[in-house]
């Protein structure tokens, strides 16, 4: 769940046309966007690869640089990972490397005895099946590379398409010029790294708008080109996937009311849960719905509010949890609402920091929800984000971007469930068949009885909460008895109660200690 508090500052919202609805919008990891916010850098003139991937390479301007030396070299895929350091390779770490996604190589260097600050050149090549690929950056030397500071260093810019398969890398550093330097070259150089990328699918969401008609409005949420755009950029800015893939469905009606502090939201991730049964979504696909309860954000969550719910995705084979909501009001808020929300329906949980008393993941490791290592926000603009400066977005701390840790959670989710080309997943599919289901609100109480077409997998984890359930006919007879599973809420009290369908006539359900639901 996405809480907002009230000290938040509102966002300034702008009037933009809807589109007409019911599209599949596809980005890969190529697109441009905004500008990051607070406790970040932007990519340098410097910084970015000169040659954009020469399959020649350049020809060297100098011989090998002298007095510098290579001290690290690191990937860049919306967090850093180190491939070499201080001397020695590095395989790379849990965080992991992905195919088919863009990335930022920077070369950090340390000027040795007798360097005099010059401009040099370094040149990165990669060679995988994508051929052999070369980059140049130029940069004045002056000092020790500034994490913080991509022009004091070397930073190239590689595109997805240039990363469709493990590569070797290379990086030298040439002088500019006739002018001699003597001295040690034998650091400004590094050679035949074999680094593993992995191959992962693509993020699949089905968004769903919700009409609300709650207040009589017919109050859509904005689909609009710009608002769709920014979606896809937090999305793939911070999912280590190689592409987002974005379907809008045509608008469905609601007619229940949602507030601020968290009535109605229950209700609507109940039925969405079922909806992706209607919509015949495949099992890697996140349903997301959209739903603006009153006219601006502002009016909304003035005084706090509550701005997303989802189910806790434990289970990487169960999809009926792969289902979300939130708000859907114009600008980067909802955006990042749904990266938060529908990383709860990849199993994360909250991030320790601002969350109020509420339970936050006890495997978290850095204090206060910081990230831990460089992130680079390639859609958005090559913007780097500071790790002290910005909080995981499984936090409710901003400003926000991704740590490491939820980093390679995500990327272990995507290799298991996420399909790559005509592979399946490597989970099985749950049982699409009849399920009953019902909704455990805070207080323990238990109601919204229905039955319908689920895709759902039992859980197989100890901690799973279970429910006996005896089945009753119209005369208080006894039909079966089941066992209900909890799926519980992003730690919001409560969840959705499933247990099997079996076709009988039954009346009336006695669920262990929690009371009696009739039909």
């Amino acid at each position: 769940m996405k809480l907002i508090p009230s000290t938040l500052a509102l966002l300034s919202l702008t009037a933009l046309a809807l589109p007409s609805l019911g599209c599949n919008v596809s980005i890969g990891t190529g697109g441009d966007g905004e500008d990051g916010t607070g406790g970040n850098d932007e990519v340098g003139d410097d910084g970015e690869a000169g040659t954009d991937g020469n399959d020649d390479g350049p020809e060297p301007a100098g011989g090998a640089a002298t007095n510098l030396a290579i001290a690290k070299v690191t990937v860049n895929q919306g967090v850093e990972t180190q491939v070499f350091f201080n001397g020695s390779d590095i395989a790379p770490t849990a965080t992991g490397l992905v195919r088919d996604r863009h990335a930022l190589v920077r070369v950090y260097v340390v000027p040795l005895a007798d360097w005099s600050p010059r401009a040099v050149q370094a040149v990165l090549t990669l060679e995988g099946e994508q051929g052999t690929k070369t980059y140049e950056s130029v940069a004045t030397i002056a000092g020790i590379t500034a994490e913080n500071d991509l022009d004091s260093g070397f930073a190239f810019e590689v595109p997805a398409e240039d990363l469709p398969s493990d590569q070797t890398m290379s990086v030298n550093i040439y002088e500019i010029g006739d002018t001699p330097y003597p001295g040690d070259s034998s650091q400004s150089s590094w050679e035949g790294y074999e680094a593993t990328f992995l191959p992962v699918g693509p993020l699949r969401i089905t968004v769903v708008p919700i009409q609300y008609n709650a207040d009589g409005s017919g109050r859509l949420p904005d689909l609009s080109d710009a608002q769709i755009a920014t979606y896809v950029d937090t999305m793939l800015g911070m999912y280590p996937v190689p592409e987002v893939e974005l379907t809008i469905t045509a608008p469905l009606a609601w007619g229940q009311s949602i507030t601020a502090q968290g009535q109605g939201w229950q209700q609507l991730i109940q039925f969405m849960a079922g909806y992706r049964g209607t919509l015949g979504l495949s099992s890697d696909e996140y349903i997301y719905a959209l739903f603006n309860p009153a006219e601006s954000f502002q009016q909304y969550c003035g005084f706090g509010c509550v701005a997303g719910l989802s189910s806790l995705g434990s289970d990487p084979g169960n999809a009926f949890l792969r289902t979300s909501i939130g708000l859907g009001y114009t600008g980067e808020q909802s955006a990042l609402t749904m990266a938060h929300e529908i990383g709860h329906a990849h199993g994360r949980e909250h991030a320790p920091c601002g969350l109020g008393g509420q339970p936050s993941d006890p495997g978290y490791p850095h204090a206060g929800a910081y990230l831990g290592v460089w992130g680079w926000d390639g859609p958005g603009g090559g913007v780097l984000k500071d790790p002290n400066a910005n909080t995981d977005i499984m936090a409710y701390c901003s400003p926000n971007w991704i740590s490491d840790y939820t980093y390679g959670a995500l990327l272990a989710r995507g290799a298991l469930v996420n399909i790559t080309g005509a592979s399946a997943p490597e989970v099985e599919p749950g049982t699409f068949g009849s399920w009953d289901t019902a909704l455990l609100d805070k207080d323990g109480v238990v109601s919204s009885w229905t039955t319908g077409e689920l895709e759902y997998s039992p859980s197989d984890d100890p901690q799973t909460s279970r429910y006996a359930v005896r089945l009753l006919d119209e005369d208080e007879g006894l039909v079966r008895e089941v066992e209900a599973e909890l799926a519980a809420f992003d730690h919001l009290p409560g969840g959705i109660l499933v247990w099997p369908s079996g076709g009988e006539t039954v009346r009336a359900a006695e669920v262990q200690g929690l009371g009696r639901l009739e039909r």
